[in-house]
């Protein structure tokens, strides 16, 4: 972990994830856990499938970028935009650029 406390390896965003994926369970309202269906409810996970070496390499390609480490990190381990959402939605392979310079700096401070 970082000084902060925040995950930033893939290793410790898995296990920030599967804990995450608990709390959000425990405390979800009928309609949200209705809405994640039966698989996911059945596994416990609400992330998705980590993205490999192959599709990190072809995220930094298309964006002609090296990705910030932990953000790569984070998709190592949750290959999706986020571990709350109800759908599988989003992935490495929808990684894009942010509208404005100023919505990209924004988010890089976040990571």
């Amino acid at each position: 972990m970082t000084s902060s406390g925040s995950p930033s390896t893939a290793e410790q965003w898995q296990v920030y994830s599967a804990r995450y994926s608990a709390d959000f369970l425990r405390v979800a309202d009928a309609d949200r856990l209705d809405e994640l269906g039966d698989e996911r409810l059945a596994s416990g996970w609400l992330g998705c499938a980590g993205a490999g070496p192959d599709a990190l390499a072809a995220v930094e390609e298309r964006l002609g970028m090296t990705l910030p480490p932990g953000y790569s990190a984070f998709l190592q381990a949750v290959a999706c935009r986020s571990v709350t959402a109800v759908s599988n939605r989003g992935g490495e392979d929808e990684l894009t650029w942010l509208p404005s310079p100023s919505t990209y700096t924004a988010l890089l401070e976040i990571i």
